[in-house]
């Protein structure tokens, strides 16, 4: 089962909601509003592409047509080389690929975020802003121990949890919809933390990173 949160930025505003949850439960497509809705529209956002009801349930047997879109064009070129590229399986799904991207497009706010389940002893995140921290010699390896920093001082966001590496270098930052359920989820408890994935991007000129934290 894979389970995503789609979120919204208000373009004037730059604050970011949790609009609705799109689910691949093996068999069907599943999506419907939630969570930050009623604010969402407060502050101008007016519902996605065919999901005209926002109080419906949506189940198909393929991606719905909004997200679909959004997924890279499997007949271009070098679509072999982007699957390599982002380590995907050839047998991934629409819903396994299009997070690869997390559905970024020049035209809207949207972005897929893979849902974090609080309940288990480990949870898995990408970074955000790493091209703001990571140079050609920052220090990176897969599977290396990273640490996890607290920034309460944050102007921005007082929950702000960044990532830095073993030479105390800056990677990135947890999604900041995250960050206050990662910071009450790690508590005083000890964890290890590392790099899951590593990806090297447009050749080289871009850096995804996806790491776990284990309690």
């Amino acid at each position: 089962m894979i389970e995503t949160v789609i979120t919204w930025k208000n373009p004037t505003l730059r604050e970011r909601y949790e609009v609705g949850e799109l689910i691949y439960n093996n068999e069907k497509y599943i999506f419907k509003y939630c969570c930050d809705l009623t604010k969402a529209i407060e502050v101008g956002f007016k519902g996605l592409g065919e999901f005209e009801d926002l109080t419906k349930e949506y189940i198909g047997n393929e991606l719905f047509l909004t997200f679909s879109t959004r997924v890279p064009n499997k007949k271009r070129k070098d679509f072999q080389k982007f699957l390599e590229e982002n380590k995907i399986p050839k047998t991934a799904n629409d819903l396994e690929i299009l997070m690869s991207t997390r559905g970024v497009l020049a035209t809207d706010t949207i972005e897929l975020f893979e849902k974090i389940d609080f309940e288990k002893n480990e949870i898995k995140s990408f970074l955000v802003g790493t091209r703001h921290y990571i140079t050609e010699k920052t220090y990176l390896d897969e599977n290396m121990e990273i640490e996890v920093v607290l920034e309460s001082e944050n102007p921005q966001d007082k929950f702000a949890v960044y990532i830095n590496n073993q030479k105390k270098e800056k990677l990135g930052y947890i999604p900041r919809i995250y960050s206050k359920k990662v910071t009450e989820w790690l508590g005083n408890n000890k964890y290890f933390a590392k790099i899951e994935k590593l990806l090297k991007l447009d050749d080289g000129k871009r850096v995804e990173i996806y790491i776990s934290i284990k309690k």
